[in-house]
């Protein structure tokens, strides 16, 4: 399995019927992040800060103020 640019899970759930809001791929990733870790459940506090510090010093610098349908495999791969 690999990573898709947004546009491409897009026509993969066109063709089976299934509805994806366009705008949703203009977010910002670090909307989206914090979005993220305010809805998650079930886990401790202590796992959920420590996605909160590696989303803060790793992720979020290199691709908060990216739109989603912007963020692929090679951006992800040229990252890591």
């Amino acid at each position: 399995m690999t990573i898709q640019t947004l546009s491409h899970v897009d026509a993969g759930t066109a063709i089976r019927g299934l509805s994806v809001d366009p705008a949703a791929g203009r977010r910002l990733y670090a909307d989206h992040a914090r979005q993220w870790l305010d809805r998650i459940g079930n886990v401790s506090p202590i796992v959920k800060a420590g996605y909160q510090g590696f989303l803060t010093s790793r992720v979020i610098p290199e691709f908060g103020s990216v739109e989603l349908n912007r963020i692929d495999a090679h951006s992800i791969r040229r990252w890591m």
